[in-house]
């Protein structure tokens, strides 16, 4: 756009606005909105955001600070219904901090050899092996 008495366009101005605005970045993300509902309270564009957790370590650290804030009250939260007896919370605790002991899916380990080097019987065979494992899980 041109401006009309000529020369380089003005910038707008800001909507950054220093400590004022990390306060309210700090004070979005203690109440665990996310990036982009964070923009819109601040009505800006996502990338405007990404510019200024850049540019400005002061906002990056707010962000951050009411991040962990807020998913540390949900931790102990969770932790103290999981003493408590509820068995949803502890299943969910117990999934997420001992993971190979809790997780719902096993893994395993499966050998695969090259079809066109197996006869047809020795392919069925092995599927057939593979089918029954799955079975006794069932």
């Amino acid at each position: 756009m041109a401006n009309p008495k000529g020369g380089i366009p003005p910038i707008p101005p800001t909507k950054y606005k220093g400590e004022e605005t990390d306060k309210k970045v700090l004070r979005y993300a203690l109440s665990a909105m996310i990036d982009e509902q964070i923009c819109a309270a601040l009505e800006i564009d996502i990338s405007t955001f990404s510019d200024w957790k850049l540019k400005h370590p002061s906002l990056a650290e707010a962000l951050r600070e009411g991040r962990t804030d807020a998913d540390g009250h949900i931790v102990q939260s969770l932790y103290s219904k999981a003493k408590s007896g509820d068995t949803t919370a502890q299943i969910f605790w117990l999934k997420n901090r001992k993971r190979k002991e809790w997780r719902d899916r096993e893994e395993r380990e499966v050998e695969l050899k090259l079809a066109e080097k197996m006869s047809k019987e020795e392919i069925i065979s092995e599927l057939k092996k593979i089918s029954s494992e799955f079975k006794d899980d069932v």
